[in-house]
């Protein structure tokens, strides 16, 4: 089983990394007329232009990273190889509609929710090396892309980690990574869970996006 989820995780990271889907419903359209109003100008030979409805979506980010670091969650400081993975959704309503894809115009300035779980494998003497799965969270994650290119960007995220093992199971989580959003970036991750301890995590994110349009 152990190896069957470290297996997912390597698959997760090749597989999101760069990887973009876009979906327009049939509902989509290039513009809208509404046939039971009366045209503007009547008498004009020239076609109404029919106006822009603009368009409402949601984009579902899949994130594969891999990392180590320092860990007080298994009974006293140890190191830790730290892989996970993590899903985000971004619903957005936007004024103009777009072709093609648009989660680089919708990531700016975005706040999406994430939920994820770390594969943690602890290592220390032989006799004290093991593997388990590590906190589960929930994050509220915000973004900004530097102008005009959209390119590098950064984001801050907190939220609350889950250890179940533990008689207080909840705990604050925070993250913040600096790189490419659309792509890869690197990020640190700090986790307390009360009466067990703290975790830092330093780690490497690969990115890759879906998105659904439709018009409003």
């Amino acid at each position: 089983m152990k190896r069957l989820l470290f297996a997912i995780v390597a698959a997760s990271a090749g597989g999101s990394m760069g990887c973009f889907m876009h979906t327009h419903f049939e509902k989509n359209a290039s513009g809208h007329v509404d046939l039971e109003k009366p045209p503007r100008a009547p008498t004009s030979k020239i076609p109404e232009t029919p106006s822009d409805p603009g368009e409402r979506g949601i984009v579902v980010g899949a994130t594969a990273t891999v990392g180590g670091g320092s860990s007080g969650l298994d009974a006293g400081k140890k190191g830790v190889f730290a892989p996970g993975f993590e899903v985000s959704f971004m619903p957005f309503s936007l004024d103009k509609s777009h072709a093609g894809t648009i989660v680089q115009e919708t990531l700016d300035r975005s706040l999406r929710a994430n939920v994820g779980w770390n594969y943690v494998r602890t290592w220390g003497p032989s006799d004290d090396t093991h593997t388990r799965v590590g906190p589960m969270f929930v994050e509220a994650q915000l973004t900004t892309l530097e102008q005009p290119d959209r390119f590098w960007g950064a984001s801050i995220a907190l939220g609350a980690a889950m250890e179940f093992r533990q008689k207080v199971p909840l705990g604050p989580q925070a993250t913040g990574c600096f790189g490419i959003p659309l792509l890869m970036d690197g990020c640190a991750r700090l986790t307390w869970i009360p009466r067990e301890g703290s975790e830092l995590i330093f780690m490497i994110g690969y990115h890759g996006f879906a998105e659904w349009v439709w018009s409003k």
